[in-house]
């Protein structure tokens, strides 16, 4: 009898105990915890324990899902988020993880069909409809992106971020003034956010109005000041408002941080040869001719 249960207990991995398992070190804590390597190892081997049922064994699931996305291991993320739905088919949140997958791999039918369904079970959840917008706005059907960002906005009027996405949406569609106006309301909502006043600038460049356009490319240079983009497209519509000394000030901070971009060093060269500097002119667009010679010939049989 002692042998007996002397077999038995070794037969019993000694992290099986409820209090490692449940407890703040145990692969149960760490798994939830879902940072790095030591995190999947845990998850792996709570699941492999086959000691977890229902909810617990879901949450395991859903943790290992999210970090086999931190790792690009799609595939794997998405056989986790099956697992959490199948022992946890009402719960929202998995289906709302599995749609992010299938958006990630570009299969957009389900990520749709995924938001769809977490829609259905949390139907007053904002983000599940600006989510599924994305979805819809990525395979371009940006009416119906629209119709979701519209839901979101009436569920949570004060989420910045659902009338930034509305706003990519209005653009899209060439509607400027509505994006104009919902990039604006996302910037007063969130005015730290360099990229909306960006998209806002260069929707203001669009109408036209190159005024707004600076400023706002200003704005989000004070925000990001390491933003080549940001300087460049400022001095783009510096440019297109004969500011030729100005627009080489932009293009020489962009070239301060990136000396082989050979766009900056182009029409750095062009606005040189404006302002009469005719030798600097010819050595930034010698310069960008040998960085990315066929750039440079197309711009110059334009």
């Amino acid at each position: 009898m002692a042998m007996a249960l002397a077999a038995s207990a070794a037969a019993t991995p000694t992290y099986a105990t409820a209090a490692t398992l449940a407890g703040p070190g145990g692969d149960y804590a760490i798994c939830l915890k879902g940072r790095g390597t030591k995190a999947m190892e845990a998850c792996d081997r709570a699941i492999g324990l086959d000691y977890y049922r229902g909810g617990d064994l879901a949450a395991l699931h859903r943790s290992r899902s999210l970090l086999h996305e931190t790792y690009s291991e799609t595939d794997a993320a998405i056989a986790d988020a099956d697992a959490a739905i199948r022992l946890e088919p009402d719960d929202a949140s998995a289906y709302a993880m599995r749609g992010h997958l299938w958006q990630v791999m570009k299969v957009y039918d389900r990520a749709i069909a995924d938001f769809s369904a977490a829609i259905r079970l949390r139907p007053d959840d904002a983000d599940f409809y600006k989510d599924r917008g994305s979805i819809w706005f990525d395979s371009a059907k940006t009416d119906q992106a629209i119709a979701d960002f519209d839901a979101a906005i009436r569920l949570a009027p004060d989420n910045a971020s659902a009338h930034e996405s509305r706003a990519r949406a209005w653009k899209d569609k060439h509607d400027l003034d509505r994006a104009i106006a919902d990039y604006s309301e996302a910037i007063r909502l969130d005015p730290t956010n360099a990229v909306t006043v960006y998209w806002r600038g260069r929707t203001f460049d669009d109408k036209g109005d190159r005024d707004r356009a600076i400023a706002d490319f200003g704005m989000a240079i004070k925000l990001a000041p390491e933003s080549e983009l940001y300087l460049f497209n400022r001095g783009a519509a510096l440019i297109d408002k004969h500011e030729p000394l100005r627009a080489i000030a932009d293009f020489d901070a962009v070239l301060t941080h990136t000396p082989d971009n050979a766009k900056a060093l182009y029409y750095r060269g062009v606005q040189k040869r404006v302002t009469g500097n005719a030798e600097g002119a010819l050595n930034d667009i010698a310069e960008a001719t040998r960085i990315d010679p066929d750039w440079v010939a197309a711009q110059t049989t334009h």
